[in-house]
């Protein structure tokens, strides 16, 4: 059994941990290195850096060092038998897919004699050692501590290994996937991309967040535009939780456009109240579980003119409160667990070029929502959304965009579901929620061009401000948030990037990793 004094090292060591690992990921894409080369960073450089910081905390170091990533004589002594087993049941299977006859070929030659053997010592001395000391050995012992779960820690530390691949499959001529991820997980069907990918991301709002994501494309007869299929799961050091799938169809020629998504949710959060004027003293946490459901069928009547409806079926419930905060002394609406259901509709324009990239065309949408009692929600209120984008292309690889949003709602709407301002898409800088309130108005704008071959860049300024009605805003109360960020081109043919930004709000600032552009 861990002792508490070990436990407590061992979760210091793990943002140590993963921080290495995300500057040898950057390294990795710069220089992807042989197996050889992998005793130095994987092996040697991790133990010493452990070391280091043991050498003044008594006992043993080094021993303790090398017991810490589960080098001990008695596990040593085990491991060689579980890997003797593991190469018989190989084998075993071998000689059932095509090379069987070759292996039956190298035992009746008596070259399996050394073959063998030296596959064995070779494995052992190359990945079986490098990559396991590294993320069984380091990083998932420090994870095990860090989360308290033998399940978690296995979970990311299988996502951060299949990311540590990705160097590889873009840089690596060996590859099939030489060039670009996308191509690897290509079906052979023409149309159809399916990319796997497992993923890391920071937010304000997440900390460090680990998940896995499929992301399926296909071009559908007779339309010009892919259809795709997201599931995808998170979990965050915050302990939140979210899976979800996701869908975008364009059906009967590209003239239908089906839009939905499914997704549970646990999601430890801030709340400082209502108002443009929230304060920072207000800010409580609380813990929201929820489930939903949402369906958006359009129709196209012209050309990029789609006219729709859509339906939301969401159980929402608080299951952690502050005893003091507002949310358990204030009549705060969304208190209570209830369902939020409701039926709108939309109206839509869009003449992107590209789904995932737009270069040019514009995104304009104006969606009215009524949450009624009639139909089985808890809450009566009526909400409105109006979300412009234009896209303008500067040079040949340089674009200009443009973003404005209002929002607002009628009634008493529960304050999770009131307009609220911050996050990674609506004024990075600022915590999701940190300003909400029954309007919201916000204006951002965003220049993108590359860099150097896959790398590119962003600048973004943004404004934004929430009141209590639509004649509440005032100039002189916009929020303003200015940043920058960095992109790294994932896929050519899908122009998917992967995206890290860092934003300034008043008094406040926000890093994000992610997939894709914001808007």
């Amino acid at each position: 059994m861990i002792s508490a004094v070990h436990d407590h090292r061992l979760r210091r060591e793990a943002p140590l941990a993963l921080l290495y690992f995300a500057l040898y990921m950057g390294y990795m894409f710069w220089r992807p290195e042989s197996e050889v080369v992998h005793w130095l960073t994987l092996v040697a450089i991790p133990l010493t850096l452990l070391w280091l910081l043991r050498r003044g905390s008594g006992g043993r170091p080094f021993r303790d060092t090398l017991g810490s990533v589960g080098l001990r004589r008695s596990t040593i002594s085990q491991g060689f038998v579980w890997v003797a087993g593991a190469a018989v049941l190989i084998v075993g299977i071998q000689l059932l897919s095509p090379q069987g006859e070759a292996i039956i070929a190298a035992v009746r030659s008596g070259e399996a004699l050394y073959l063998f053997p030296l596959a064995m010592l070779l494995m052992l001395l190359l990945a079986a050692t490098t990559e396991e000391v590294f993320f069984r050995g380091v990083l998932q012992t420090r994870l095990h501590a860090w989360f308290r779960s033998h399940f978690w820690a296995v979970a990311v530390c299988s996502v951060l290994f299949g990311l540590y691949h990705l160097p590889y499959a873009y840089l690596n001529p060996n590859w099939p996937s030489a060039g670009d991820w996308g191509d690897a997980q290509n079906t052979t069907e023409a149309g159809t991309s399916i990319i796997p990918f497992p993923f890391f991301f920071y937010t304000p709002e997440t900390k460090f967040a680990f998940g896995a994501t499929v992301m399926a494309y296909k071009t559908l007869p007779g339309t010009d535009r892919p259809s795709s299929l997201q599931p995808t799961f998170v979990y965050t050091v915050k302990n939140q939780i979210v899976a979800s799938i996701a869908s975008e169809a364009y059906l009967s020629q590209g003239n239908v456009r089906l839009l939905g998504s499914a997704a549970f949710m646990r999601f430890p959060n801030t709340f400082w109240g209502v108002g443009n004027d929230a304060s920072d003293a207000a800010e409580e946490e609380y813990t929201a579980r929820l489930f939903s459901l949402q369906l958006d069928l359009q129709r196209r009547f012209s050309t990029g003119w789609f006219v729709g409806g859509n339906l939301l079926v969401a159980h929402r419930q608080l299951v952690e409160t502050e005893p003091a905060g507002l949310l358990a002394t204030a009549a705060i609406p969304g208190v209570d667990d209830g369902w939020v259901i409701s039926l709108g509709i939309s109206l839509t324009r869009d003449s992107r070029d590209n789904i995932i990239y737009p270069r040019r065309g514009g995104y304009y949408r104006v969606r009215v929502a009524r949450f009624d009692g009639m139909i089985g929600s808890d809450y009566d209120f009526t909400s409105y959304r109006l979300d412009t984008r234009q896209y303008l292309p500067v040079t040949s690889s340089h674009v200009l965009v443009f973003r404005g949003l209002l929002m607002a709602t009628d009634g008493t709407a529960p304050f999770e579901l009131l307009p609220q301002l911050g996050g990674e898409t609506l004024l990075r800088g600022y915590f999701t929620g940190r300003y909400r309130d029954q309007t919201l108005l916000a204006f951002q704008s965003e220049y993108r061009l590359p860099v150097w071959r896959r790398i590119g860049a962003v600048g973004f300024v943004g404004v934004g401000q929430v009141a209590d009605r639509l004649s509440g805003f005032a100039v002189d109360r916009f929020k303003m948030s200015v940043g920058l960020g960095l992109r790294f081109l994932l896929s050519r043919d899908d122009q998917l990037n992967l995206r890290a930004d860092f934003g300034f709000g008043e008094g406040s600032t926000g890093f994000y990793l992610g997939m894709g552009e914001v808007f």
